[in-house]
């Protein structure tokens, strides 16, 4: 009798360990939680983004290379791509 009560109450234990946490996590929405997850990659692959940029046109500038490996219309395209990321990141920010 003891040791059928004892599997019934770790029974009743293990259910209830599984059960609560499963709950909790149906209240929350998924898209927030990837936005969570994301917000700091976009915001990394942004800053990663720049920074080759600014090895790269440094590069240029100290290697006396005759003429740039990017053209003007290009360095314009990168730039403006930049901001539309940042335009996006601080949406999602004020989003989330």
């Amino acid at each position: 009798m003891t040791f059928a009560a004892i599997a019934l109450l770790l029974t009743f234990r293990r259910v209830l360990a599984c059960f609560v946490p499963a709950r909790r996590a149906t209240k929350v929405d998924p898209l927030v939680v990837l936005r969570c997850e994301w917000e700091p990659r976009l915001h990394q692959a942004i800053k990663r983004r720049r920074k080759a940029n600014v090895l790269q046109e440094t590069r240029d500038q100290t290697a006396g290379w005759q003429g740039s490996t990017r053209t003007a219309r290009e360095n314009a395209i990168v730039e403006e791509l930049a901001q539309h990321l940042d335009e996006h990141y601080a949406e999602l920010l004020a989003s989330g």
